[in-house]
């Protein structure tokens, strides 16, 4: 039976571009290039219309390195077999985003200096989809 820890650590990045691109990144030496790998699910446009703006939005993201964020732990990993890919699939759900959401926080992270995400996958979910699994 695979893990919940590896489950939960390698759903990020999600996608097999996602995989291929973290793993170049990760073979380059940390002093030659500064990077982070913004690893969302599903981003959905918040209207068709693009606006411009002059500075990023409200960011109602909340972001972790390297693990997906507010992961919920739920009762079904305790099913034998499927209870892990059930969890697994029930917590993805909601991890879909707002694109406009996802280039807020981006150029946000830009402007913060703190380098939190440099080097890391980094995985994001809407605050307010913090609910039991």
């Amino acid at each position: 039976m695979v893990s919940n820890q590896w489950l939960t650590v390698r759903s990020l990045p999600v996608f097999i571009e996602h995989g291929l691109t973290d793993a170049c990144l990760s073979a380059q030496p940390r002093e030659n290039l500064e990077w982070s790998l913004l690893c969302p699910n599903v981003m959905k446009p918040a209207s068709k219309a693009v606006t411009l703006l002059d500075k990023p939005g409200e960011n109602p993201l909340t972001a972790a390195a390297d693990a997906p964020p507010l992961w919920q732990p739920s009762y079904l990993n305790s099913i034998p077999v499927l209870g892990t890919y059930i969890s697994l699939f029930g917590n993805a759900l909601r991890y879909n985003t707002i694109l406009e959401d996802c280039a807020d926080f981006m150029a946000a992270d830009l402007e913060n200096k703190d380098r939190e995400f440099v080097g890391h996958r980094v995985g994001v979910i809407e605050a307010g989809k913090a609910k039991n699994v």
